[in-house]
């Protein structure tokens, strides 16, 4: 879940002094309490919970535009004759420098040869999915 920026919020804990409950947000000004406001008992063990979740007057744009390599569209008979002509070369004095340049050679030729796919923002969020 922190990965996707979300805390557990919750602090209130039962009479063994455990959370019985997860509530995740990514607002911080989320609040967790006890209810006060009872429509049934609490027991010792599980309490109730009043969640306030403020939301901002503003709506949030959900701009996540995501880009792709669309490999079955690369120019792979163009990709192997530059492949060809690289310079290839190992410097045994210092390998970082050799794999530096292996990879500026890789990655050059996969956006050279590879068209690459923008896609549209989704109207949800990124871990949503129907």
């Amino acid at each position: 879940m922190s990965i996707q920026g979300f805390v557990q919020m919750n602090k209130c804990v039962n009479s063994r002094n455990k959370p019985l409950d997860l509530v995740f947000s990514d607002i911080d000004s989320t609040v967790v309490s006890v209810a006060s406001d009872l429509l049934v008992n609490n027991c010792s063990n599980h309490v109730a919970l009043h969640i306030d979740v403020p939301f901002l007057a503003e709506k949030k744009r959900l701009d996540y535009r995501d880009v792709q390599f669309m490999f079955n569209r690369g120019d792979y008979i163009g990709m192997n004759s530059f492949l060809g002509s690289c310079d290839w070369s190992v410097d045994n004095n210092d390998i970082d420098r050799t794999v530096c340049k292996f990879y500026n050679n890789v990655y050059g030729v996969m956006y050279r040869f590879i068209p690459l796919k923008t896609f549209a923002p989704s109207r949800y969020p990124k871990w949503f999915n129907s």
